[in-house]
């Protein structure tokens, strides 16, 4: 339950009661007002308008007292469960004032800017409870986000997957149906890929499918469970039942949906006593089997039934932790309405019902063609103030100065993330058998990036609602014009107004110089669509937020080129460069691969950038060719 008082006020100028009552959130209960910790400063100011004096007041449920940075680290290093290093100088001052700021809250609203590191600060603010954690983000990012946990903190972290995938046999995380497309336009037949797959099966053994119970049981710290979004309601039983300490809520505004309960009119009871009470309780037993209730209103009886959606069953997990963290880049993403909802996950029934939200902060009032206009604001300055206690915001001007001015992420995808493969890669595999080995993995990569557009095109809306500027690196020219098409589409890139730009070898060198000088002199947002051979080289790109190397670079030669272009003298920005690896596809081999050679290329070329890539990607041998190589992550695709 969020913080609260209970009030008590002499009558003072007529209306008091009646302005009290307006605020959303503050109810009225026996002659004592029930005011949220936010709302305390709003109604006090209320009383002195109407010269109303507080008779009592006591806590009904007391916020915990504030604490600094030095107090939090003390208890986290106590604690054991943050790396080191995260706690030695690794955070950024603002990191640590926000973590300080929601470490003694029940309900915190982190609205920080994309790529700000809203992800660190709040999975260590969830560590002030003992008891599980649940993360709720969107599916293309749970793989990402429990790496991400388990990076920073001493645990292993579990991602709920589809429970389709636990009925399908699967051998090193890849089923039948993905091994044959890894396979497909490589000249086997349907019986000798047969053939393969049981050879596969013998060899590395059938994955055991490890569900959550199996996941608590082996482990001995506190559990993180990573949920999707779109997962929460086939998920939502065995979430509750979990009894998290903590739930974090990423990406927020995704449970911005209003609505809670569908409302079902009742007639009215028989005349008769005897009949009245025994439909009466019919009613009543309708209504809770499906955990409902029945209220008498001013239109009439009515029955409310909860809605099954997925901000509904947010709504329920809420209610179901001792603490909550909401983040988002963008908590009002169209109306002042549709704040109501995410601040009812982290302070459930400190705001109200949605209808008195709406009337006291967006100027609800009766729609021309009927039901209600919710479109507007009202009261704002008065919303900010109870904001303040609830909320910790950051422009990107504050974070851009603390940023350096590079930072790496790789990015995972999982297999049920992927979209399909774009059309043609069969034939094109053909093609580039007759050329050799590296043709055959340009062209895997190729096919592995056009399995990430649908993952991307999320990641990107995130930076353009921050507005910022995006670089987008891919294989084909086929893939880039798709890719093109998406963001254009995009409502949020519509909505941001942004400029959107592709371009690929099929224009002339001329027409893509022109898109980089229109792209350097845009402040945002906007996005450049391009693929790697076509922008990878030459051009400078040093005035972008963030980049997205959707098809892999594979030699120090290309990473250097392709970094080059946003890292450079004159560089106006901090940016980070994302590698965006589709597991279960040759971007996990690459990567694997790389890495482990990249202390012989550091050896050789002293190449300090390439250096700092270490955990992300590495190179050649120093007497490999590119084409040794290639032939070398082709032989590591086991059947």
């Amino acid at each position: 339950m969020a913080p609260h008082a209970r009030m008590a006020f002499s009558c003072g100028d007529g209306g008091f009661e009646e302005e009290v009552g307006r605020i959303s959130g503050v109810k009225n209960k026996r002659g004592a007002w029930t005011v949220p910790f936010n709302a305390i400063r709003v109604v006090d100011e209320v009383a002195r308008r109407f010269n109303a004096k507080v008779l009592s007041a006591s806590w009904g449920h007391k916020p915990d007292v504030s604490v600094s940075w030095t107090q939090v680290k003390e208890k986290l290093v106590e604690g054991g469960e943050v790396r080191d290093w995260v706690l030695d100088g690794f955070l950024t001052s603002y990191q640590e004032e926000a973590v300080a700021f929601g470490w003694a809250s029940t309900g915190i609203n982190y609205w920080h800017p994309t790529g700000s590191g809203k992800t660190l600060t709040g999975i260590l603010c969830s560590l002030c409870i003992e008891g599980p954690v649940v993360v709720v983000t969107r599916a293309a990012s749970r793989i990402q986000f429990s790496r991400e946990i388990e990076r920073f903190l001493n645990v292993r972290a579990y991602v709920l997957r589809p429970l389709s995938l636990h009925k399908k046999v699967t051998v090193k995380g890849e089923s039948w149906h993905a091994f044959r497309s890894r396979h497909k336009g490589q000249g086997f037949s349907t019986k000798e890929m047969g053939e393969m797959w049981k050879k596969h099966q013998e060899v590395h053994g059938v994955d055991s499918p490890k569900g959550l119970q199996d996941y608590l049981d082996t482990i001995d710290h506190r559990a993180f469970v990573v949920v999707a979004w779109e997962a929460l309601r086939d998920n939502i039983e065995a979430l509750v039942a979990l009894r998290p300490s903590t739930v974090i809520f990423d990406e927020s505004h995704r449970g911005k949906n209003s609505k809670r309960w569908d409302v079902i009119h009742l007639p009215e009871l028989p005349d008769d006593q005897s009949d009245a009470l025994k439909a009466a309780a019919e009613e009543e037993a309708q209504a809770s089997r499906v955990g409902g209730f029945i209220k008498d209103t001013e239109d009439g009886r009515k029955m409310f039934v909860p809605v099954i959606n997925t901000a509904a069953a947010a709504a329920r997990l809420a209610r179901a932790s001792r603490k909550r963290i909401c983040t988002t880049a963008t908590p009002i993403k169209d109306r002042v309405r549709d704040l109501w909802a995410q601040l009812d996950l982290s302070e459930p029934n400190a705001w109200g019902n949605a209808t008195a939200f709406f009337t006291r902060y967006c100027d609800r009032k009766p729609g021309i063609y009927g039901g209600f206009d919710t479109r507007g604001s009202s009261n704002l300055e008065e919303l900010n103030l109870r904001l303040k206690r609830v909320s910790h915001i950051l422009d990107y001007r504050d974070t851009h100065r603390e940023l350096p001015a590079k930072r790496r992420q790789s990015i995972y995808i999982l297999p049920e993330d992927q979209n399909q493969a774009a059309a043609g890669f069969p034939g094109e595999l053909r093609e580039a058998q007759k050329r050799g080995a590296s043709a055959v993995l340009e062209v895997r990569l190729a096919q592995a990036a056009s399995k990430k557009r649908k993952a991307v095109l999320g990641m990107v809306e995130d930076h353009i609602s921050s507005g910022q500027k995006v670089t987008i690196f891919t294989g084909r020219r086929r893939d880039c014009d798709e890719l093109g098409k998406r963001i254009r589409g995009s409502s949020i890139v519509k909505g941001k107004g942004a400029s959107v730009w592709c371009a690929h070898g099929a224009q002339t060198t001329d027409h893509r110089q022109d898109i980089v000088d229109a792209y350097m002199e845009g402040e945002g947002p906007c996005v450049l669509v391009g693929t790697g051979h076509a922008f990878g080289e030459s051009l400078n790109l040093h005035d972008t937020d963030a980049v997205f190397f959707v098809m892999l670079p594979y030699t120090p030669g290309q990473l250097r080129q392709w970094e080059g272009r946003f890292t450079r003298l004159g560089q106006k920005r901090p940016v980070v460069i994302y590698y965006v690896i589709a597991e279960g596809t040759v971007d996990e081999h690459i990567a694997s691969i790389l890495i482990d050679k990249l202390p012989a290329v550091q050896a050789v070329v002293k190449d300090v950038e390439l250096a700092e890539a270490g955990y992300i990607l590495g190179g050649l041998d120093p007497d490999q060719t590119e084409e040794d190589f290639a032939k070398e992550v082709l032989a590591d695709l086991d059947f």
